[in-house]
């Protein structure tokens, strides 16, 4: 069988990564592209980096948001990671990665996330360490009641241990952090965090950067030729924009 594709030229300017659209041509449907279909996104995801270097020093960032953080709070970082920076910049924002503040202990706080490569609990400090500068703490305008808390611990519990859906469907079986954020706050209390649409939306939406043919190009490279459009997506960034969350704080607008 005979398909085409659209081959790609990566390269690194200034330490960081571009793609730029070359050309066509009929290429075999071998194995060996197949597979490297299925293993460039987790390349890409794992690869190029999930440690950045944040403005503040994550101890004293970890001990300032630690005294305005509450049970129930999501954090909203940037992580420095050349996939979802794309996934960020697609969507008009900066906010690429998403977790749920759950209790507090001897050892800090504990944050749940759907990350590389399981979805897993862990301090609030381990996970501003992997951050870059843009961090925001927003909270739900409702007020928890009695076994509120205890209901989004139970769905995080049943969502632990999930691998990560480097393709960001919101329909499969896998996670990614903004759908298990989604799924916990739907199942335990009926509440929407965020907008589910289509990829379709989110590349008609960003016609309008200057960026945009770079873009579709890199999407088209990451699924494999073909961007499924159709596909059913909730991302951080909507999440983030959500009407229902206050801001507890938010430094994405300070210099950095």
């Amino acid at each position: 069988m005979v398909v085409s594709i659209k081959t790609l030229v990566i390269r690194e300017d200034d330490d960081k990564l571009s793609i730029c659209r070359s050309f066509h041509k009929e290429a075999p449907m071998t194995r060996q592209f197949i597979i490297s279909k299925l293993v460039i996104p987790f390349m890409l995801l794992s690869g190029l980096g999930f440690a950045g270097e944040p403005t503040l020093s994550s101890a004293a960032l970890c001990e300032t948001l630690s005294a305005l953080v509450q049970p129930g709070d999501l954090v909203f970082v940037e992580i420095d990671n050349f996939v979802l920076r794309r996934v960020a910049r697609a969507t008009g924002g900066w906010a690429n990665h998403v977790g749920v503040v759950l209790e507090h202990s001897s050892q800090g706080w504990t944050v749940a996330e759907s990350k590389v490569p399981l979805s897993q609990t862990g301090s609030l400090c381990d996970l501003l360490e992997r951050t870059r500068a843009p961090i925001a703490i927003r909270r739900h305008n409702r007020i928890w009641a009695a076994n509120d808390m205890n209901d989004i611990k139970r769905e995080v519990r049943a969502r632990l241990g999930i691998a990560y859906d480097m393709k960001f469907n919101f329909d499969s079986k896998k996670q990614y952090c903004s759908k298990f954020v989604y799924e916990i706050f739907k199942a335990a209390l009926d509440l929407e965090l965020g907008k589910i649409e289509t990829l379709g939306d989110i590349m008609d939406n960003m016609k309008d950067l200057p960026t945009y043919e770079e873009d579709l190009a890199f999407w088209e490279f990451y699924y494999g030729g073909e961007i499924p459009r159709n596909q059913r997506i909730v991302t951080p960034e909507s999440q983030y924009r959500d009407a229902n969350l206050r801001t507890i704080f938010d430094n994405s607008r300070w210099p950095h």
